[in-house]
């Protein structure tokens, strides 16, 4: 029977880097897998790192450090989430696929206060929103492993830095696509207006569903015997 992208034993040690690559990006778990790190490192990062602070200053009324504190958050619930993600992969689920699924559809679920549909207006509740957001957003650095444990050990690095390529394009990519998105709304006095942002966030939510959906087709990594 054929397995989908190449056995574990396929090449051997002598395998460059160029041939390495082509095997590499010729399974389509490959594409899976960077969709999905695309996906979820670009919403991360344009979010926390630029978007959400004018979202809260000018269309939540938040001052400054309280919009401070509530981005914090997000960053709390990465540090908590990064181990609790590889314990739950190693030690409880045994199938780092069905945690990454897991952790990341409950960060797509975060993302939907986000987008509007709520009426949601106080630090507090943003600052658990957040920390939920970081915590199930830091599923996505088991992509890495996931990728890992497809291809054989001498293909490894071949096929990680491969994926970080998606990872870092992600991050630059959705900077730019969500701050063109909003300057397509007319100005409302010295800000954009809240549509504007919620317009932008719900392509984070879009991006997000989509990048589940075709992952969730991808080959499982092998499971320790």
């Amino acid at each position: 029977a054929r397995h989908e992208g190449p056995p574990h034993d396929a090449p051997d040690k002598r395998t460059g880097v160029a041939g390495s690559l082509r095997l590499v990006v010729s399974a389509l778990s490959f594409w899976q897998i960077s969709a999905l790190a695309f996906f979820r490192y670009g919403t991360l990062v344009a979010l926390q790192g630029l978007w959400l602070g004018p979202y809260f200053m000018d269309i939540k009324g938040l001052a400054q450090i309280e919009t401070g504190n509530v981005l914090m958050m997000m960053s709390i619930g990465i540090i908590v989430g990064s181990p609790l993600a590889g314990y739950l992969a190693d030690r409880v689920c045994r199938s780092k696929k069905y945690v990454i699924l897991t952790g990341l559809a409950l960060y797509t679920l975060c993302l939907l206060p986000l987008t509007g549909i709520l009426d949601v207006d106080r630090p507090l509740t943003f600052s658990v929103i957040l920390f939920l957001t970081g915590v199930f957003g830091s599923f996505g650095t088991l992509l890495y492993t996931h990728i890992k444990e497809l291809f054989p050990l001498s293909m490894s690095g071949t096929a990680i830095a491969a994926v970080n390529f998606f990872v870092m394009s992600g991050g630059a990519v959705f900077m730019q696509a969500m701050g063109t998105i909003i300057e397509n709304f007319s100005r409302a006095g010295l800000s954009y207006p809240a549509q504007a942002y919620h317009t932008a966030f719900f392509i984070c939510l879009a991006s997000m569903i989509a990048g589940l959906v075709f992952y969730v087709f991808s080959k499982d990594s092998r499971r320790p015997h």
